[in-house]
């Protein structure tokens, strides 16, 4: 009986012993695991991922002495979506950095997470930089609108949106896209991205205060080109369509500030005319017949030369 127990013990030992042998992990275990999943890589990108965390998962068992590999195996999950957002496939980009989190919050590791994250948003910023390429507007508001949200500071994701709101017309969107980018650029110093979104802004306000004005909608007009002064002093035409749409609506002594202010910016003789007949018709309006003579006797040439002679003649300018 004796004996037999200790046959047990021995067949027991042996077994213990053999199964530490088959199951151990050796460096050169992991490295043939590392290159088969990188040799998966070309074919299969998630398949290669998931590969990838295995080889983690058999570094950690191993211990120190597979840091290396540890440190190759991360790379290479990390340039997985960088290679997939790089050939534009960016739905699969974004299925590799989200197995990457899920695995990272899994395994309690906030380096591999936090890298991932941040890839996040530059690749939904790159998405949409495609679908405007590719005429999909709505398509690239989606993705920069993504890319803004999960990253709050990023600049360029602000000041697409509001190119494509831009494309769609929209201006309060497009508003409220630049003055966040103009607000993020300016703690960052970047007075060329500032720049960018406050002459893209002055823009379409004054083409949308033009229109207004040319239909007669005067109250929209002066709004929006009210509004291109926060964005650009130094436009003449803000203070002309002002000017006009004051003396469209008796607002006499705005209309001859609006018109004193574009005066004192507009270098070119010819368009000064247009300020001259509007301080005309300002001064005009207020019964201020001397002030009004004075600037239509300015108008020597041009489109408006004509008018401006209808109107000395009528009001009897000496």
């Amino acid at each position: 009986m004796k004996k037999k127990l200790m046959l047990t013990a021995a067949i027991v030992a042996l077994f213990a012993l053999i199964s530490g042998n088959l199951f151990a992990q050796t460096k050169r275990d992991i490295a043939i695991a590392y290159n088969a999943a990188l040799k998966l890589d070309s074919t299969d990108h998630a398949a290669a991922l998931n590969k990838m965390f295995d080889v983690l998962g058999m570094c950690k068992t191993l211990g120190t002495e597979a840091d290396d590999l540890n440190k190759m195996s991360r790379a290479v999950i990390q340039q997985i979506p960088n290679s997939l957002a790089k050939d534009k496939k960016y739905d699969d980009a974004f299925t590799a950095l989200n197995l990457t989190i899920a695995y990272a919050e899994k395994n309690n590791d906030a380096e591999m997470k936090e890298k991932a994250q941040k890839q996040m948003p530059k690749f939904y910023a790159a998405k949409g930089q495609e679908q405007m390429k590719a005429e999909d507007t709505d398509g690239a508001i989606v993705s920069f609108e993504k890319a803004s949200s999960l990253d709050p500071t990023f600049t360029r994701a602000f000041y697409n949106a509001g190119i494509a709101y831009k494309k769609k017309d929209d201006v309060t969107n497009m508003q409220k896209a630049m003055d966040k980018t103009i607000e993020l650029a300016s703690k960052e110093n970047d007075t060329v991205t500032v720049g960018k979104a406050k002459e893209q802004m002055t823009g379409i306000l004054l083409s949308h205060a033009n229109k207004s004005m040319s239909t007669g909608k005067f109250g929209p007009a002066i709004e929006m080109a009210g509004s291109s002064l926060k964005y650009s002093t130094t436009r003449s035409n803000a203070y002309l369509i002002l000017a006009i749409s004051y003396n469209n609506t008796s607002k006499f002594d705005l209309a001859i500030e609006a018109a004193n202010k574009g005066l004192s910016i507009e270098p070119k003789p010819e368009k000064q005319q247009d300020f001259y007949l509007e301080l005309g018709k300002s001064y005009e309006g207020k019964k201020d017949i001397p002030n009004a003579c004075t600037n239509y006797k300015k108008i020597t040439s041009g489109a408006n030369k004509a008018a401006a002679s209808v109107k000395l003649t009528n009001l009897k300018c000496k």
